[in-house]
């Protein structure tokens, strides 16, 4: 069973400087990465994350610049490895990306990509409690282009797997006299899931992907189909997700669950189910030119919030 344990992800949100994640292996792991332990790069590479999101560029319809990590955690690993991938979008309908490999020193991001997009950026954080959360401003050199000069701001910041920990996840609307657990994620980082053949069991996921900036878990599921976890919240139902399972590329399944099943909230999503108009609004001005910068697994649906919640961005 995996085990893996972060200290708090507060730090790389406000640092400015090397800001470092430390992760603790899985079990019987030996002991984990500390600053003095972790190479230049990696310590580098953790505090880029602390800027992870959508920049939406001035002066650009539908333009971006993104810095989008996903965090792979298995039980063959002492601690989770973590990719960068850096997109851009100068037109708003084209994009290319990048994994990140180039240099960041709390502020300044630089990157040369042979036959991708060059970045040279510096990023700054907003210390109003309203509003962006940071600004990016610098050059982006597409190939065979000459540098363009950009400028955006994003609203968003990283969320750690670690928020949504602590908590059972029950199916809405199951018609039991008993909340039905679907999924158990621990505050240690396990996932337990039921897959529904066997209804009130749940079985240890032993790896999955985790993302950033859209909330999601993804793992395989022992039939070898692919699973979902989209991460919300929902008010009075406490915190949610969708999940969605996808056989071959073709969604099979999609299920609503919420910490908090005995609510007058939850019995309105009950009825209402999990789709919304909110939905397919949400993100629309970059969903399209965005597209071609996913690193993802099988595309679903964009983010996975019940009717009318509130979101954690």
């Amino acid at each position: 069973m995996l085990r893996y344990r972060m200290h708090r992800f507060l730090a790389i949100l406000i640092a400015i400087s090397a800001a470092v994640l430390s992760v603790p292996g899985v079990a019987h792991a030996s002991a984990p990465m500390t600053p003095a332990t972790m190479s230049t790069a990696e310590q580098q590479k953790q505090a880029l994350i602390g800027f992870n999101g959508v920049y939406a560029l001035a002066n650009t319809a539908n333009g971006f610049f993104s810095v989008d990590t996903n965090m792979f955690v298995s039980a063959d690993r002492a601690t989770p490895r973590y990719v960068i991938t850096l997109g851009v979008s100068l037109d708003g309908k084209t994009s290319k990306k990048a994994t990140y490999s180039g240099s960041f020193d709390g502020r300044r991001l630089r990157q040369a990509s042979p036959g991708g997009p060059a970045f040279d950026l510096t990023f700054t954080r907003n210390s109003r409690k309203l509003g962006p959360t940071v600004s990016v401003a610098g050059t982006v050199t597409l190939p065979g282009q000459p540098a363009a000069t950009i400028s955006g701001v994003t609203y968003d910041n990283p969320i750690a797997p670690e928020l949504w920990g602590g908590h059972t996840y029950y199916l809405v609307g199951s018609g039991s006299a008993a909340p039905v657990p679907f999924v158990r994620i621990e505050k240690d980082g396990d996932v337990f899931y039921n897959p529904g053949s066997t209804r009130n069991k749940l079985t240890p996921v032993n790896s999955y992907t985790y993302n950033m900036d859209e909330y999601y878990f993804s793992f395989d599921t022992e039939d070898g189909r692919n699973a979902t976890f989209i991460m919300g919240t929902a008010g009075q139902a406490g915190l949610t997700m969708n999940n969605i399972v996808y056989d071959n590329g073709q969604v099979v399944s999609q299920r609503s669950l919420v910490t908090m099943p005995d609510t007058p909230r939850s019995r309105t999503l009950a009825a209402t189910g999990p789709s919304s108009p909110r939905r397919a609004m949400e993100r629309s001005s970059r969903s399209k030119a965005r597209t071609s910068t996913s690193r993802r697994v099988p595309r679903r649906p964009s983010r996975g919030h019940l009717p009318d919640s509130s979101t954690t961005r």
